[in-house]
């Protein structure tokens, strides 16, 4: 398996609590390793988007889902129905906790997806968190 991190040098630092970022992009990383085909490859992007907001995207050239299967992609214990399924294990809980943990930081995920082409799985952060008594540091991407 092929991986590439197109991450550029200048990116600002995050303010926000670095164990659950950290756990974001290992629940989005782990999950394209687990439905890519071995020979296949994983891209990790980070930039600054249009809004200002730091944006992370996992793509990879895995299984795919269906717009049937993206709809419940984020609910807790929904595993979607692939060849990889049974193989890649787990409790189908990984979507849904990085969803909260995104939404917690104040922004957004969502994903694109073609089956049998892969999937892009993206979120967005501000560069600093509303200080609402939860520890937050600088996170260095």
């Amino acid at each position: 398996m092929t991986v590439r991190i197109d991450a550029p040098p200048t990116l600002p630092p995050v303010t926000a609590d670095q164990k659950r970022v950290s756990q974001i992009i290992f629940n989005l990383f782990s999950n394209a390793v687990k439905y890519t085909y071995e020979g296949g490859s994983i891209t990790v992007r980070a930039f600054l988007n249009r809004a200002n907001m730091m944006q992370i995207e996992v793509e990879d050239t895995g299984v795919g889902m269906s717009p049937e299967q993206l709809k419940k992609l984020f609910r807790p214990f929904y595993r979607a129905d692939n060849p990889l399924r049974d193989i890649a294990g787990g409790t189908g809980l990984g979507l849904s906790i990085a969803k909260q943990l995104v939404e917690m930081h104040g922004g957004e995920i969502w994903v694109t997806s073609e089956l049998g082409k892969g999937s892009t799985f993206a979120f967005a952060i501000p560069l600093q968190q509303e200080t609402n008594g939860s520890y937050t540091e600088e996170v260095e991407l």
